[in-house]
């Protein structure tokens, strides 16, 4: 086993994808953990560039938010050692096969892996939640930088289509005036998953630019954000079971849709997620779901 409270570099068996892993130190009555997995940006290259930022130095540097982080923790590093670079197929292919080892090694939930990743690995997220709808309870793209097209983010729902209710609840996070990636690919995703029948959860954080330094981007503090974790704890999908769990798209019946529901909020008793600030600058948003202005 290996050891909690820290993130580690884990270095898996048979060829895997180099991760590292965050096993949380806090008690827990229930018998898994939520997974949470976390798909890094371009620009990080290695592990100590990795730690450097965002979440990953959330949980290096912080020590109440470490202590209060109540998932299992991976962190592939799609640029240490492996035979290609960014979030490729053949790369996710990698992490589905280490989330399999946490879920059978480390006692992480199937019903309760999360999906997060910053700028390319945003643009990850999508990419990987279409090919593998089976998998993911709540998807996080923060910064994404990728335009989705509206089959790309239909594809992440289950084979009987947004009308069954089975499509993973989306946060989404940008910055007003991002630099790097247009404000607008995160306003055409949202507008496509409002657009989108069923009762898809969509939640859209945009930050105002007077709240954001130039030289610091959105993730630093969308991954600040408690309301975040509050809100992943209580998503869970009823139909998920891991990597190794296909849909058959060309075998399902549109007329006898997943009972229950496969994708459902547990609001009460839902863990209170806390954490010691790090910094002293507030964050400045124009709005949640309900009221983002276009």
């Amino acid at each position: 086993m290996m050891a909690s409270g820290e993130l580690l570099q884990w270095h898996a068996a048979d060829g895997l994808m180099p991760a590292q892993v965050f096993i949380p130190r806090t008690p827990t009555a229930e018998p898994r953990r939520p997974l949470l997995v976390f798909l890094h940006g371009g620009g990080d290259v290695g592990f100590p560039q990795m730690s450097g930022q965002s979440l990953p130095h959330l949980l290096q540097s912080n020590e109440t938010f470490r202590q209060n982080f109540p998932f299992i923790g991976l962190f592939p590093c799609s640029t240490c050692s492996t035979p290609e670079r960014g979030w490729v197929p053949g790369n996710l292919a990698r992490v589905s096969m280490l989330i399999a080892r946490l879920i059978k090694e480390h006692h992480a939930d199937p019903h309760r892996v999360v999906l997060t990743g910053q700028t390319m690995g945003g643009a990850g997220v999508w990419r990987y939640a279409a090919a593998n709808p089976h998998i993911f309870s709540a998807l996080v793209p923060v910064s994404a930088s990728l335009n989705p097209t509206r089959g790309l983010i239909e594809a992440s729902c289950c084979p009987e289509g947004p009308s069954a209710g089975c499509c993973p609840p989306v946060w989404v996070f940008h910055v007003a005036k991002d630099a790097a990636v247009p404000v607008r690919y995160a306003e055409d995703t949202v507008r496509m998953l409002k657009d989108q029948s069923g009762d898809r959860q969509v939640r859209y954080t945009r930050l105002s630019s007077s709240g954001v330094p130039q030289h610091t981007s959105c993730y630093e503090y969308a991954y600040r954000e408690t309301q975040l974790y509050d809100w992943l704890l209580q998503q869970r999908c009823a139909t998920c079971h891991g990597p190794g769990h296909t849909f058959n798209r060309t075998r399902h019946s549109p007329t006898h849709p997943p009972h229950p529901p496969p994708y459902a909020s547990q609001r009460n008793g839902a863990h209170r997620f806390d954490m010691a600030q790090p910094h002293s600058m507030p964050i400045v948003r124009t709005g949640h779901e309900e009221d983002s202005a276009f």
